[in-house]
Parts: structure tokens; C-alpha cells; sequence
């Protein structure tokens, strides 16, 4: 059909994790890939790839 249009999609979202408190941090990364079929004038969303770090963001706090 000439109104519709196919794309493949991949993000990622990636971080530095000092979990295993090296010196040097490792990447920790979030990935996800599709292939969306849209018709004219359509529109898509991806989510669920952030994530809220609260244990970083309070250590970043000045305090705590």
C-alpha cells in the first residue's frame, strides 16, 4: 500500500554501573528492536527502558 511505511527500530539506553565497586565502572545497557508497520499520519512510542536510580541519585545528594 503506497500510505504506509515500515521501519525497524532499535534504542538503547546505557548507564555506568559501579555495583561491583571496582575502579573502573562497567556499562550496564537496556535494548529494544521492532519493526513498526504505520499508516499516514500515524505515530508510535517505545517505553520502559529508563529506569530511575535512587541509591545513585541519594549518594549524589549533598548530606546523605
Amino acid at each position: 500500500d503506497g500510505n504506509r511505511i515500515s521501519l525497524k527500530v532499535a534504542t538503547e539506553v546505557s548507564d555506568l554501573s559501579f555495583a561491583n565497586e571496582a575502579s573502573v565502572p562497567s556499562l550496564v545497557a537496556r535494548r529494544a528492536e521492532t519493526t513498526v508497520d504505520l499508516a499516514s499520519g500515524q505515530s508510535f512510542a517505545i517505553a520502559g527502558l529508563m529506569q530511575k536510580n535512587s541509591a545513585q541519585n541519594a549518594a549524589q545528594m549533598p548530606g546523605l
